[in-house]
């Protein structure tokens, strides 16, 4: 990766480094290890720092498409950046990895993920109480990739349609599975009761 030029950085601000009672509940993100789910960014769980702060912890400031990398506890998750999570900073346990012209984002993104790809961050990973993966390292990860950029681009939107659509069907599962949940209090009768709120047409009797 180090001959490709990319900007690594991360949210190690030392004696700056925000306290947990500096962590607010609006303001600028602050990206944890657990905000990054399944290759993207989420809000659960989200916390937050003062503008003022973050004015000041100027290494983990996050643009759209950036790539982000857990570096210690949980070697290796990835995340791609979205708009919604521009300007954004990161804790100490996250480094961002920001391309250049020669390399499309969301193709990296991807490739990161790979198991050819975790099993070289896993190897490069140091400590055994608590796991660390040393930010100069990233610069050793190898990357292929296709020389055209067109065919990094066609590559990359294609898994990232693919992860849209699993999200799409994820929904609809967690939709499905509070229906059946809800169906189930209502389509059976409660204690002390001989008919469910709910019954399907043409059936009036009491149960047994």
């Amino acid at each position: 990766m180090e001959e490709l030029d990319f900007i690594i950085s991360d949210g190690n601000y030392g004696e700056l480094y925000p306290k947990a009672n500096e962590l607010l509940s609006e303001g600028v993100p602050f990206i944890r290890v657990n905000n990054l789910v399944d290759g993207y960014l989420v809000h659960k769980d989200l916390v937050y720092i003062s503008e003022k702060q973050h004015s000041v912890l100027t290494s983990g400031h996050l643009k759209a498409n950036d790539i982000l990398i857990t570096t210690r506890g949980e070697i290796g998750k990835i995340a791609l950046v979205d708009s919604s999570f521009e300007n954004a900073n990161i804790n100490a346990q996250i480094c961002l990895i920001r391309t250049q012209e020669n390399m499309a984002s969301k193709y990296l993104h991807q490739y990161l993920q790979t198991n050819l790809s975790q099993m070289e961050i896993t190897s490069f990973q140091t400590g055994s109480a608590l796991k660390q993966l040393p930010k100069k390292r990233l610069g050793d990860i190898t990357i292929n990739y296709p020389s055209l950029m067109e065919e990094q681009i066609q590559i990359g939107n294609f898994f990232t349609n693919l992860d849209n659509l699993i999200t799409l069907h994820q929904r609809k599962l967690s939709m499905l599975k509070n229906v059946k949940k809800a169906l189930l209090e209502k389509m059976f009768p409660k204690n002390n009761e001989d008919t469910p709120e709910i019954r399907f047409n043409g059936f009036t009797d009491p149960w047994e």
